[in-house]
């Protein structure tokens, strides 16, 4: 907080809580701003490259509707694996038997792999901990690109992870994406996300939400595919105002025209 009074400018990714953190240390709104995050803006490789990719992977891409699934069970300050692989399990078999869908687990990490980051390990403990097995793929025939992600969820018709970065390949496709977390850490991650999007009730906290309300509202969501002009538009609008910031700090440092 003594700090605040000699920062120039402040920008974060959240588009919501670190916002409102800022603004209760003492630091004005004319010099911080959300300069968003570089997925947002991401171009997607072509459908053609997504059906390619499922192909080789065996995923059945005629008459099932996708369900992309991102799972990490670790995050900064905990590793909640205990109690996410047997929950996941049960929101995925309970949304395969709702609607019949092919479940694809899908990983995220595109740079050198950490150990922390265990995205088809995680998934597998989940896989084993599922009844309805036979409905489930895997993307682990080779590392993936981002680009390529991005188009691998635009080809499903939700995605449900416990990723940030999976979340926004989801809403900015205009994609159904259902986020879980567990502790404050994606708390606070989601909220700022979820909240631009206006769309809390696509988000829950796995100590309380009942795995069935929410393959519920996820197969609800999949069935009526009502909000996906809505997060195109939201996705456009937070696109146009992640200009501003540059243009704030460039004023403020008295360079450009």
């Amino acid at each position: 907080k003594r700090q605040v009074k000699h920062v120039a400018f402040f920008a974060c990714r959240d588009l919501e809580e670190s916002v409102e953190h800022l603004r209760g240390i003492g630091m004005g709104e004319e010099r911080m701003a959300s300069l968003g995050d570089d997925a947002f803006d991401l171009v997607a490789a072509s459908e053609a490259v997504a059906e390619e990719i499922l192909v080789a992977e065996g995923v059945p891409v005629d008459g099932k509707p996708l369900v992309m699934v991102h799972v990490r069970f670790t995050n900064f300050v905990s590793d909640f694996g205990d109690k996410g692989s047997p929950y996941t399990a049960a929101v995925l078999d309970g949304l395969i038997e709702r609607t019949g869908c092919q479940v694809v687990f899908i990983p995220i990490t595109n740079c050198a792999r950490r150990a922390g980051d265990r995205d088809i390990g995680d998934a597998f403990d989940v896989y084993a901990r599922m009844k309805r097995r036979e409905s489930v793929s895997f993307l682990i025939g080779r590392k993936y690109s981002p680009p390529e992600m991005k188009a691998v969820v635009a080809r499903s018709k939700a995605l449900i992870a416990y990723s940030y970065h999976a979340w926004v390949f989801a809403l900015t496709s205009g994609v159904p994406g259902f986020g879980l977390f567990s502790g404050e850490y994606f708390r606070g991650k989601s909220s700022g996300l979820f909240a631009w999007y206006g769309r809390f009730d696509w988000v829950w906290d796995i100590e309380r939400a009942v795995p069935a309300d929410v393959a519920a509202v996820i197969e609800r969501e999949m069935r009526e595919q009502s909000g996906c002009e809505g997060l195109r538009a939201k996705t456009a609008e937070l696109v146009r105002n992640v200009s501003v910031p540059g243009e704030k700090l460039a004023g403020i440092l008295g360079v450009g025209g």
